[in-house]
């Protein structure tokens, strides 16, 4: 859990109470599009949170996680390997 800790320096999640995703904002300026495109090379799926906006919205950006099916080992994996992605992007 300590190496997952790691990614709140970019991200951080939006409060939920149920469903098999977690949505997550930017704390830094980064491009959707590229942050998918990297998490992608990782191996990772990630979707832009503007895949699911209307219209967009410049001050919510981000991703979604989906973690269900998923073991506690493989998320701390895929936490490493996100992290990764954002020192990279």
């Amino acid at each position: 859990m300590r190496r997952y800790l790691q990614i709140a320096d970019y991200l951080e999640l939006i409060p939920t109470e149920t469903g098999f995703h977690a949505l997550a904002r930017f704390r830094r300026d980064f491009d959707e599009r590229r942050i998918e495109q990297l998490a992608m090379q990782a191996d990772l799926l990630v979707r832009p949170l503007s895949n699911y906006c209307i219209e967009p919205l410049d001050s919510l950006r981000g991703i979604a996680l989906g973690y269900g099916c998923v073991s506690p080992s493989q998320i701390e994996d895929a936490a490493v390997r996100l992290r990764q992605v954002f020192a990279a992007a």
